[in-house]
């Protein structure tokens, strides 16, 4: 290593330092230098392109030998959006000593957690996704199911992330709410077994119709995520193929109006984000700015605007002026960045819950000097045509409906792209403007539950900017 680069090295743990460098008479600064080497690559990456670079812990107060997830998370700003901090930059580590369990491995399934008010020590999960040709599917798991036990064990705080996200084949105790008075709140109806976790192609298009109610054609789609392809590699261009083939049969079926159901999408590839802004904005928009990213001042030559293009919609765009966008808590990022970037050009109306709150991007960065390490840093802000940015507490419906409201009732959850479905359902009273829904042929039980979780949570993703 060059002299100069030496002498700009941390003083850091002098003692250490002292010990190496005078060990039997020889400099072994060297060694100093390999403990180290990894640390000063991750603060000198994210000094130079980490969005709060200005919010960085200053030299003299960061340990460089610590390891360098550690390392990595206390260099993060903790005042940034507004106090927000920043809880979306990571580290991704695939070396062979700390890859254990494989993240893309899957039972199939999510969930809502919940804590009976009669026994706290329990929860339950209340079903809400079951992916296609996933173990889930194959056990016959369906949204709405109550899950009470797993292996015979009720399920509690802390055993429940162990049992049911991937890992060996599980058995499941199927349960019904019992609302009668003076008995228990759970009977247990049924038991399932369910193999093994494994990969499967997470399809980000998960339901997609034309309804035919009066004189409208209401397409809807349920988009899941903004991904590439079965693999997710950046170049590949399948699933944005198959959005546009979808968008073709909406535009033969005459589409009046359009639902787009982001409720569990946590976001993904601006590009493909861009592909579907293309294809739902109006045709007049057409050239003009969808996305602004803005770097830190060290890297205003890589800003960048995504632009509404006509060749991106590939002849499909419907050449509508309303939208309305399925949300809850889990809409972010890439999600929050259709809906932002689509309001100078067309009314959004949500329906659901607020989002996430994710008005940034993120750059993957790595070195061949250190296979294995992969960061993922915050990289730009995130605005619209108008420069509107500031969405970072998430953006609030127009219409609120609470699904994990609706989860503590006693009655099914109806399936995903059924007009009987609770947030749907709403969507579609909007359009059609029947201001009360067929009303209920039985009461309603409401359950004596408090949330307490959502698997959702776990599937959050950045807005990923491929330069």
């Amino acid at each position: 290593m060059d002299k100069r680069k030496r002498a700009a090295l941390p003083v850091l743990c002098a003692a250490s330092l002292a010990l190496l460098a005078t060990s039997c008479g020889e400099d072994r600064t060297w060694q100093y230098e390999e403990l180290i080497a990894e640390d000063l690559w991750i603060k000198a990456e994210m000094d130079n392109i980490y969005l709060w670079k200005d919010d960085m812990p200053a030299d003299d107060d960061l340990d460089f030998f610590q390891p360098a997830a550690t390392f990595f998370q206390n260099l993060l700003s903790r005042s940034c959006q507004d106090g927000k901090g920043d809880p979306y930059s990571y580290l991704e580590d695939q070396t062979e000593e700390t890859r254990v369990v494989d993240r893309e491995s899957t039972y199939g399934f999510d969930f809502l957690l919940f804590q009976p008010t009669q026994t706290p020590r329990q929860i339950v999960a209340r079903v809400t996704l079951v992916q296609k040709g996933s173990p889930a599917e194959k056990a016959g798991l369906k949204r709405g199911n109550w899950i009470s036990q797993v292996n015979g064990e009720a399920l509690t705080n802390s055993n429940y992330e162990e049992s049911l996200y991937n890992g060996a084949g599980i058995d499941l105790t199927l349960a019904r709410a019992d609302t009668a008075q003076g008995t228990a709140l759970w009977t247990d109806t049924a038991t399932i077994h369910m193999e093994a976790s494994q990969r499967i192609e997470n399809n980000p298009f998960y339901a997609d119709t034309v309804y035919h109610i009066g004189n409208r054609r209401i397409a809807y789609l349920m988009y899941n995520a903004f991904s590439t392809g079965p693999d997710d590699a950046a170049a590949d261009n399948t699933y944005n193929n198959q959005m546009r083939a979808i968008f073709g049969r909406f535009k033969t079926a005459g589409t009046t109006d359009f639902i787009l159901d982001l409720r569990y999408n946590p976001g993904g590839y601006l590009s493909c984000s861009q592909v579907l802004a293309s294809l739902l904005a109006p045709a007049e928009a057409f050239g003009q700015p969808y996305c602004h990213l803005a770097f830190n001042d060290l890297n205003t030559a890589r800003d960048t605007t995504y632009t509404l293009r006509k060749d991106l919609a590939g002849g499909n765009n419907l050449g509508l002026n309303r939208l309305y966008v399925i949300t809850t808590g889990q809409t972010a990022s890439a999600s929050e960045a259709v809906i932002n970037g689509l309001k100078p050009y067309m009314e959004v109306i949500l329906v659901g819950t607020g989002t996430e709150g994710k008005n940034v991007a993120s750059m993957p960065v790595s070195s061949p000097e250190h296979p294995g390490i992969i960061l993922h840093p915050i990289v730009a802000q995130l605005s619209n045509a108008k420069e509107e940015s500031d969405y970072h507490n998430g953006i609030a419906p127009d219409h609120e409906y609470d699904e994990s409201e609706e989860a503590t009732f006693a009655e099914p959850l109806q399936p995903i792209g059924s007009t009987g479905e609770f947030l749907l359902r709403h969507t579609l009273d909007l359009i059609t403007g029947n201001t009360t829904s067929e009303p209920e042929t039985a009461p309603r039980h409401r359950l004596p539950l408090k949330l307490a979780g959502n698997s959702m949570d776990r599937h959050r993703q950045q807005a990923i900017h491929n330069p």
